[in-house]
Parts: structure tokens; sequence; C-alpha cells
């Protein structure tokens, strides 16, 4: 990697613009074996950002996206930031409480859902700002939908294939996307389409050899989670197919790669665990894997003592959080995302402090 980079004053749909423009028949994504030229990616874009100002969206407007990995999310995403929108990705098996102060704190006006998950967000509906829910229909699955939820295909229909032209800076903000809530209530962070360009561009120089006809990136990790949002934001900016994964399955994911045959499997020690420990590893070839790229894990319990634990609190917290108990695992219970599932081990404890009859 440089040490310096230059990051071009641009903002984050210029990118599927000028690919659409320059390779408009190239593969931008492949989703349950259907695949998506970015000519298709960048027509739907236009077509959602047209009806959200047709709709009255304005600049700054927060538009929260439900609808977890699909080629919905990627089009709607690039389709609000091309109408001035800030797009608010939501993980969509929050529960009601989780879903209500995400959409609720980041003051959305409209939602974007799979209609998977429409009933949830109606639920909520009361407690938010929210003066629209689009549905994404699921194909092949008939979801009644309640009263006064907008079909996607409805939204869009009629309106034109161009971009809309609004002016927009790299300071604009592009993405509100909320923290894990380990510590606290999860907090929205604000990032700009500069920071969003720059990762993009960063991500760019960890193998300039990269091709869209040699290499393609198996995507897992959630379109709602930075990893993935800012992976997805660089294979467009590189012109690299992406292979998008519903949902995370270890044995989902080994068909993948030896079918697909991706080159790139970014994620975290969670997904990366599940696939090798899965039971029928060795029948799949994975040799078509050139980098696997993770996030930081835990140090393995293994290679940390309890004394080292207990010196390392005296030295940087105050006497009063210095634990009186240490006990170490091999792994902690996480999410797909690697969040650490505090209630989890809270309960266990809970147990473990519970006299047995």
């Amino acid at each position: 990697m440089p040490h310096r980079l230059e990051v071009p004053e641009k903002v984050c749909h210029e990118f599927l613009e000028a690919r659409a423009a320059g390779m408009p028949e190239g593969t931008a994504l492949t989703f349950m074996g259907m695949p998506l030229t970015y000519r298709e990616v960048n027509a739907r874009s236009n077509r959602f950002a047209h009806a959200l100002q047709a709709w009255g969206l304005k600049k700054g407007d927060r538009v929260a996206m439900v609808t977890g990995n699909s080629p919905a999310f990627v089009s709607c995403q690039f389709g609000i930031l091309k109408a001035g929108g800030v797009v608010v990705p939501v993980n969509p098996l929050y529960t009601g409480r989780e879903l209500a102060h995400v959409v609720g704190d980041s003051g959305a006006r409209l939602a974007v859902v799979l209609s998977l998950f429409v009933e949830n967000v109606v639920t909520i509906r009361a407690e938010t700002a929210l003066e629209a829910i689009i549905a994404v229909p699921i194909p092949g699955m008939e979801i009644p939908l309640p009263e006064g939820t907008i079909l996607l295909e409805a939204f869009v229909a009629g309106k034109p294939e161009h971009n809309p032209g609004l002016d927009m800076a790299s300071t604009d903000p592009a993405l509100v996307i909320y923290t894990g809530g380990t510590t606290s209530r999860s907090k929205g962070a604000v990032l700009h389409h500069r920071s969003q360009v720059y990762c993009a561009t960063m991500l760019s120089t960890l193998d300039p050899s990269m091709t869209a006809q040699q290499d393609a990136f198996l995507l897992v990790m959630p379109l709602f989670h930075i990893m993935g949002n800012a992976i997805m934001t660089f294979c467009i900016h590189d012109g690299l197919p992406i292979h998008l994964v519903p949902r995370y399955d270890p044995k989902l994911v080994l068909e993948d790669i030896h079918r697909l045959r991706p080159t790139w499997f970014p994620g975290v020690p969670t997904i990366f665990i599940g696939v090798m420990h899965h039971p029928d590893v060795k029948d799949y070839d994975l040799t078509s894997l050139r980098y696997c790229i993770s996030g930081a894990a835990p140090r393995p319990g293994e290679s940390l003592t309890e004394e080292e634990v207990i010196a390392f609190c005296r030295e940087r917290l105050t006497p009063f959080k210095v634990p009186k108990i240490v006990e170490i695992r091999a792994t902690l219970p996480t999410s797909v995302i690697g969040k650490v599932l505090r209630k989890i081990l809270r309960e266990e404890e809970r147990q473990k402090r519970t006299p047995k009859l």
C-alpha cells in the first residue's frame, strides 16, 4: 500500500455511472444465479432516484434500507444517493426496539423493506418519522402486504433511466451506519461521500493486478455493515464482479465458492471458522480463492494468561474495574458480523450462579 493516496473529489454514484458508460454489459453482480450488468443496475438506480424526487425526497433526507443482501439494496442505495438522500442501512433481524431506535433516531422519512420484514417496520412506524414504506418482493414468495405499503415496481413505474443530475459534493453525507451498541445504545456514524471514495481508493491498492476478467468478490458480509457496504462500493469503483450471498450459511458459501470461482472472500472470523469447520469442506474446490480478508480477531485464549489480563487491567483501568475472576475461552458467542453477544454471556453467568436444586 502506498504511503500517500491521491483521492479524487468525487461522489460515490459517479463510480456506477462511469462503469455503466465504460463497460455497460460487464457483470456488476450475480445473485442466486441471476447476473446483472452495470447498465441494468445503473438504470434501476436512476429510475429509483427520479421516483424519490417525485415523491418529495429532499437533499439530506434519510432513507432506511431494510432489505438484507439483495440486488435491490445495491440499486436503491445508489438511487438514494443520486436523489441527494442519505442511506441508513438497517439490520433486518433487529428486534422491534432496536429497529424503532435506528429508524427513529436517524429521522428516516422513507423505508425500503424486503417484503418478509414489512410487518416489523409497520409495527414501529408510529414511533418514527416514516411517511412511506416501499416493499421489495421476494421472487416466488407471495407475502400479503399491509395497506399503504408501496411495491417497488409501482413506485418506479414510468420513471426515466437517466441520471437526475443533482449537484452533489464529496463533503455531502452518504450514509448513516449505526454502531453495534455493545456498550450502550447504538449510535449513528455519518459517513460522507469523501470517506467512501477514500476507502474505495485505498482498497484498490491491495493488489494492483486485479482485473474484471480474472477477479471476483464473494460478498457474504451484510451490506448494512460498514465492511460489506464499503467493499460493495469498492467493487463498483474497480469494475469487479460481486457474487452477492443473501445470508450466511457455511454450506451455501462452500457451494458458491466451488461453483462461482471467486478470487476474493472478505469476512470476519465467525464466517471463516464456520466455513473451515463444516464437515463437508473437503468436498468442495476452494482453490480459486487468492485472498481472504478479515477484520480484527480476538487474541487466542491459549496464548493469554489470567495474570496478563489482570496486569493489563491494573495498568489501564481504575482499581474497581480490575477483574477478580478471569475466564479464558477459545471462542466467544458472536453474530455473523463478529459482534460479541453479551446477553448470551450474561445468561451463562447467571446460570452458573443459580444454585442447582
